[in-house]
């Protein structure tokens, strides 16, 4: 292994948000996703962005789909959409609702005795 496969590894390690996350899965040589998928993938599910999980999925599927005439197989416009949005700055995390809400305290009526 060559210093510069851990060096890219590494700089996704380095990233302290979703947006620099981005910004790295979409420059990163297929390469290195291909060759590193799982470590990348463990990357991206501690930090937390399941977008970069899809993004990955997606390319590599790509990346490894039969091409006919030279073409490029599909295409998924959502996902690359959502990852120059985080890459730019310009996505925000999905809003649950009622996740400020406060949590009412817990029935014990029923457990009671």
């Amino acid at each position: 292994m060559s210093n510069l496969l851990v060096d890219e590894i590494q700089q996704l390690s380095d990233c302290r948000s979703h947006g620099e996350r981005a910004d790295w899965l979409l420059t990163a040589p297929l390469s290195i996703l291909a060759r590193y998928e799982m470590t990348i993938r463990n990357r991206l599910l501690i930090a937390g962005f399941r977008e970069g999980v899809d993004y990955l999925e997606w390319e590599l599927a790509r990346f490894r789909a039969r091409r006919r005439d030279g073409e490029m197989p599909w295409t998924n416009e959502h996902t690359r959409v959502v990852m120059f949005g985080w890459s730019i700055g310009d996505y925000q995390e999905p809003c649950i609702a009622g996740a400020d809400a406060p949590k009412p305290d817990p029935d014990h009526s029923l457990t009671d005795i």
